[in-house]
């Protein structure tokens, strides 16, 4: 969707989702969700992903996961896109690539 490499094995937060965790006080458990969800972002900042296998993968109850994911949009850390299962992770706080290419993934976010 973006234009950009590929291939990826790093992504940028800034200091405003520092901000925000510290200010949320995140628990451990949320954390732990949103950092996963980071690691399965594309490189447009797409996660398509089922709760549950979130769950399963973090040997976490599905109803705490679901909890948690409803904190992450309250929070404007990640929103739902129009397609089923997939998110998408706040260009502002986290993203991979140049700063052009996160403003233009921001523009979508704002949209969405």
């Amino acid at each position: 969707m973006f234009s950009q490499n590929t291939n990826f094995t790093w992504f940028a937060y800034t200091h405003d989702l520092a901000d925000i965790v510290i200010k949320n006080t995140f628990q451990g458990n949320e954390m732990r969700v949103f950092i996963y969800l980071a690691k399965n972002m594309n490189k447009d900042n797409f996660i398509k992903i089922k709760q549950i296998q979130i769950a399963k993968e973090l040997e976490m109850h599905k109803t705490n996961v679901s909890k948690i994911i409803k904190t992450l949009i309250k929070h404007n850390l990640i929103k739902k896109t129009t397609n089923p299962k997939e998110y998408m992770i706040n260009p502002s706080y986290l993203y991979v690539g140049v700063r052009q290419v996160q403003q233009k993934k921001q523009e979508y976010y704002n949209n969405l």
